[in-house]
């Protein structure tokens, strides 16, 4: 800043009023186009600097200012590098740091735990000499980050002491310095020992509750179906002398008998879908929804419209499957008595995924019933003669939600409803 010189000079010769000195000058020690300090020289008789005399100090002092400035920032990076390790090494998972030829450059002491090696055994060596296949993940990492990625997944083998091999799901990124250039590879690892564990218990616990589930609906099931058998003998043996009431309260029980083995039969399915395996693959959604309109029953009167952009999915197509037959026969429903019923199907590709929605011009929901009409059994109740157990959409919004999917409905009385959806691509 000029008037801060201007201000230095004053000081300067106020502080050297009664000395011996002449003359002096200034020189800014500059880095980076900043002035980081100000020299000056004194001389003990009248002197001027020529202009060569004040090339070569500007460049001189320039140089230091340069000089000074690298030391300062060395530092601050020595400060830096000695913070970043400490966070490192009390990592609870592995860390290692390859330089552009693979060698291990540094690593936490998770990582010299879960190997055994002792720490002078680790330094400076290539990490081929723990990674199997060291060499060719080396040269995988190396050139799908140098490709823009910006983080890279990899399972691989480390080689512990004792020959003995530990599988790791590895992170590599890049790390660069303030200068925007390369620094190192960084790698976290994970040990899948647990996760592996924990999936083992998680698929027996399943299987357990599934088989728990599937005995207690056959102990449900066993009465209700006693029960119905029953009633129709009563109607066979007993039809001429029952009244008309009687009669009523027979098809009653029957129409009950039926819901809860209906309701019984929803659940079995819901646990089952709970618990099912995805399989993946390329679905043509505009052919699949032809097959479902084709199966549904009693829509010749309904006109079924799909719009001509309906997207092909990687997906489970039993689970898309699901989906559209839940939301096409939920339409059909509760249509009500509609003069001219339409149901709409439209779609398209998104950046991850696609964007669904079913549209039709029933009986629609109030707003107030919006938020739980994904709820399990949930029926409204101005519509609880209409056949059905609750349980379907239920069973669409945990399809879409376990895929990272969202679900969401528009809905006006007397206007219909749409619901839309989107799911994500399975890789």
């Amino acid at each position: 800043n000029v008037d801060n010189i201007h201000a230095y000079i004053k000081n300067v010769q106020e502080e050297n009023r009664n000395a011996k000195w002449r003359s002096f000058c200034l020189f800014p020690v500059t880095s980076e186009q900043n002035c980081i300090a100000v020299v000056y020289l004194l001389f003990n008789k009248t002197y001027r600097l020529n202009e060569q005399d004040v090339e070569i100090g500007r460049k001189y002092f320039q140089r230091a200012g340069a000089i000074l400035h690298n030391s300062i920032k060395d530092n601050t990076i020595r400060y830096d590098n000695t913070r970043f390790e400490h966070i490192l090494d009390s990592a609870a998972d592995p860390v290692v740091c390859l330089d552009a030829r693979g060698d291990i450059t540094y690593f936490n002491e998770r990582f010299s735990q879960l190997t055994g090696f002792a720490a002078d055994e680790i330094r400076d060596r290539n990490v081929d000499a723990f990674l199997l296949n060291g060499s060719e993940i080396f040269n995988r990492i190396r050139s799908q980050l140098l490709a823009e990625h910006e983080i890279i997944t990899i399972e691989s083998d480390i080689c512990c002491k004792g020959e003995s091999l530990l599988t790791l799901d590895w992170s590599f990124s890049r790390m660069k310095d303030a200068c925007n250039k390369m620094k190192c590879y960084i790698g976290v690892g994970k040990d899948i020992r647990e996760q592996g564990k924990n999936r083992i218990q998680k698929q027996q616990f399943n299987r357990d509750t599934e088989e728990l589930i599937f005995k207690l609906a056959h102990r449900l099931k066993t009465p209700l179906v006693s029960h119905d058998g029953y009633i129709s003998l009563l109607e066979r043996e007993y039809q001429n002398q029952l009244p008309d009431g009687g009669r009523f309260y027979l098809k009653k029980l029957h129409e009950n008998n039926e819901h809860m083995c209906n309701v019984i039969d929803d659940l079995l399915d819901y646990c089952k879908q709970q618990n099912k395996e995805t399989r993946h693959e390329l679905v043509n959604t505009r052919t699949l929804i032809s097959e479902i309109i084709k199966d549904l029953y009693d829509v010749e009167h309904i006109h079924f419209h799909l719009s001509d952009d309906l997207p092909k999915v990687n997906f489970d197509k039993g689970d898309l499957l699901t989906i559209f037959t839940n939301l096409l026969e939920n339409a059909v429903k509760y249509m009500g008595q509609r003069r001219d019923p339409r149901v709409e199907i439209g779609g398209q590709k998104e950046n991850s995924g696609s964007y669904f929605y079913v549209k039709d011009n029933g009986i629609g929901i109030d707003a107030k019933y919006h938020k739980h009409i994904f709820d399990p059994f949930f029926r409204v109740k101005d519509q609880i003669n209409v056949e059905g157990t609750g349980i379907g959409l239920t069973v669409v919004q945990n399809i879409i939600r376990r895929n990272n999917g969202e679900i969401r409905v528009e809905s006006t009385p007397g206007q219909g409803t749409t619901i839309f959806f989107t799911i994500r691509d399975m890789q």
